[in-house]
């Protein structure tokens, strides 16, 4: 009795241990990229890179308003409000990217936005499914 809850829990941390080697590599290819698109860009132009890039994360934060959390709960209990909370994202996300097109006029940006807001709720399904 004792052996299979302990054999449970090892097995539970492995599953976690793959999420976050994942988590990890991701942002390790990620940082690799960076550092190769460094030595392509003037600096001032990896500077305004960086500038619309964070303006779209900040953006993708506000229209997101924790949905990713609660997909990643609700799907995990098998709660089906995932196509609600990908509504909501999206309305958010359009609001969102009017303010920013009027302010910056870039639709580079508007696209990063909503890529963000999509990957972002994605994976958090994916993390509620356990599809890791």
């Amino acid at each position: 009795m004792v052996k299979d809850s302990f054999k449970r829990k090892v097995f539970a941390l492995k599953d976690l241990g793959f999420v976050g080697l994942a988590d990890i590599g991701g942002r390790a290819i990620s940082a690799v990229f960076w550092f190769y698109i460094i030595t392509l860009m003037e600096t001032s132009e990896y500077g305004l890179l960086n500038y619309y890039v964070g303006i779209a994360s900040l953006a993708q934060l506000i229209s997101l308003v924790g949905t990713t959390n609660a997909l990643t709960v609700f799907v995990s209990k098998g709660i089906k409000i995932q196509s609600t909370f990908f509504a909501l994202s999206l309305i958010g996300g359009s609001i969102s990217a009017v303010i920013l097109f009027v302010i910056f006029q870039r639709l580079d940006m508007i696209l990063l936005l909503m890529m963000f807001i999509v990957s972002d709720s994605v994976g958090g399904v994916l993390l509620g499914k356990k599809s890791y």
